[in-house]
């Protein structure tokens, strides 16, 4: 399974990828801020991490679910 090496929460939702990704997205999307990394996370934990956010967040994140 591919492992996500962080996550970047911004305006119109959010971006995981790896620190080479992160670099080149941060560049590309302007006001978009790192807002907090992992060393390593597994996709199914951003299911948890996304309700997480989103209980706390006005705004909802649609995370698509991959058996």
């Amino acid at each position: 399974m591919e492992k996500v090496k962080g996550l970047i929460w911004y305006a119109n939702g959010y971006h995981a990828g790896t620190q080479e990704d992160f670099q080149a997205f941060l560049k590309s999307h302007k006001g978009a801020k790192l807002v907090f990394t992992f060393d390593e996370i597994k996709p199914s934990q951003l299911f948890k991490l996304s309700d997480n956010l989103n209980s706390s967040n006005a705004r909802r994140v649609n995370v698509e679910r991959r058996n």
